[in-house]
């Protein structure tokens, strides 16, 4: 019932609801996803800074007091962080070797964000100035396209949000 969570992560423990032990069950996407997250974060900061930078990055998420507690949450939180870093790597990858497929998978990705919490849209407003940051000014229309996707697909969670507040 908590308008700030959609639905994606709800969808993903659904299906463990009735499992014994329950808590065993609920908790352990959180886990996998905190631990698939560490590799993810090397390979962003690695291409971004260099391996030692993604080492140690990578270590100390690793160690991670708030890292490996909500890991070990029942909430969407480390699914947050790992899908946030799956659309950073896929645009770290479509603006090296851009090509539309890739470019929709940010897009889908940067979707699946803002549907695990509604925290991502400050997640999906760094993606979308990304490019304008990083690209030449005349590429900047070939990410329109890709914007525009994303904007379609995070409107029906946008409505529903709007619909939920006071």
């Amino acid at each position: 019932r908590d308008p700030n969570i959609l639905p994606l992560y709800y969808l993903t423990v659904r299906s463990l609801v009735g499992h014994q032990p329950p808590e065993l069950w609920l908790r352990l996407p959180s886990a996998l996803v905190g631990a698939l997250s560490i590799p993810l974060l090397y390979a962003i900061l690695t291409q971004w800074a260099g391996r030692s930078v993604g080492l140690v990055a990578a270590v100390l998420l690793t160690f991670s007091p708030f890292h490996l507690w909500y890991s070990q949450e029942a909430r969407p939180y480390a699914l947050l962080l790992l899908l946030s870093l799956a659309a950073l790597r896929l645009m770290q990858t479509a603006l090296a070797h851009p090509s539309p497929p890739r470019k929709a998978a940010v897009a889908v990705a940067s979707a699946a964000v803002f549907y695990c919490h509604t925290i991502g849209l400050g997640f999906l407003a760094f993606l979308a100035l990304h490019p304008l940051l990083v690209l030449p000014r005349h590429r900047w229309r070939e990410w329109l396209a890709p914007a525009i996707i994303t904007a379609l697909l995070v409107s029906p969670g946008l409505v529903r949000l709007r619909r939920t507040r006071p």
